[in-house]
């Protein structure tokens, strides 16, 4: 199998375990105590604003 094979079968592996770890997200977030879940969408908030500031300064920077 060559570089490329190799690379491309590692991207389909991760896409496949992002995929299944999405799919149980509901439920981990529906389990979780209200202080997990707040400190899991304030990271997820800092995360967002830090991406939408990123794609601000590379189109408008």
């Amino acid at each position: 199998m060559g570089k490329h094979d190799k690379a491309k079968q590692s991207y389909l592996e991760e896409g496949l375990l992002i995929l299944s770890v999405a799919q149980e997200a509901p439920d981990l977030f529906e389990a979780a105590t209200r202080d997990e879940k707040r400190e899991l969408l304030d990271h997820l908030g800092v995360q967002l604003v830090g991406v939408t500031e990123c794609s601000w300064n590379y189109r408008w920077g």
